[in-house]
């Protein structure tokens, strides 16, 4: 019996099971085709990037004694919508991979004389599949190799300590990114997939240099040498791979 886990409540949670086995979704290419009259053919232009796709589950449940309908209706109604945003949805058919989705369908609960209860559930899910062990924060230093072994360029999650008045100088293969110096001691995140760099209360992107003019990536099937700086202090990545 599979398990589905949506914004941190799974299905074992509210007593659903799921039906049947979810089929491996992929998401489509972001291309454009263009007609122009008198011309054979269509013009490709490769967008380079993916659009959403939809993870769908079937999902069940049988009323335990002194449940009823209604209240196990809004359990679930109130699980499927307990998010605004994109949040983590996992499940037990693929252990290694979540995905970051949304569910913002309606929908409607079968009602089997008030004895058990159906809903297909689709999430909008962003077209990356994440992998659970490049979330995994790798202490960073002077000349570390960090080994991406998906056939995909991934945009990593940089963290370290700042004392107040100092300056931190980041390279991740060729592309240099300078912290110039903050006012107070800082614990710093910097993210290369939103293209933010932060703190617990602040942003600071105006102080961050980029040499490059974009944020660092870690290339598709490559090795990629990282440097800090020595006023960086704790830093640690998350390299955030992903495939399809």
């Amino acid at each position: 019996m599979g398990i589905v886990k949506y914004n941190g409540i799974s299905t074992e949670d509210l007593g659903l099971i799921v039906q049947f086995i979810p089929s491996y979704t992929f998401p489509e290419k972001d291309i454009t085709l263009d007609h122009v009259s008198g011309r054979n053919g269509d013009i490709l232009t490769n967008n380079k990037c993916y659009r959403n796709s939809i993870a769908t589950y079937y999902l069940a449940k049988v009323f335990r004694k002194g449940e009823r309908f209604v209240a196990s209706a809004n359990s679930i109604v109130e699980w499927l919508h307990s998010s605004d945003v994109y949040t983590k949805l996992e499940d037990s058919y693929e252990p290694d991979y979540y995905r970051m989705a949304i569910f913002k369908n309606g929908g409607e609960l079968s009602n089997y004389y008030d004895q058990a209860t159906t809903i297909e559930v689709q999430f909008d899910c962003k077209p990356q599949k994440w992998l659970k062990i490049g979330d995994q924060p790798i202490a960073i230093g002077n000349g570390i190799i960090v080994s991406n072994p998906t056939n995909y360029d991934s945009r990593p999650i940089i963290e370290f300590d700042v004392l107040a008045n100092n300056k931190v100088t980041i390279t991740v293969g060729s592309n240099v990114m300078t912290l110039l110096p903050l006012e107070s001691d800082t614990h710093i995140t910097i993210d290369c997939e939103n293209m933010e760099c932060y703190s617990s209360t602040a942003n600071f992107n105006k102080y961050l240099r980029l040499d490059s003019l974009d944020f660092p990536i870690l290339e598709k099937k490559s090795n990629t040498t990282i440097n800090i700086s020595n006023n960086g202090l704790n830093p640690t990545i998350k390299p955030r791979w992903w495939t399809l």
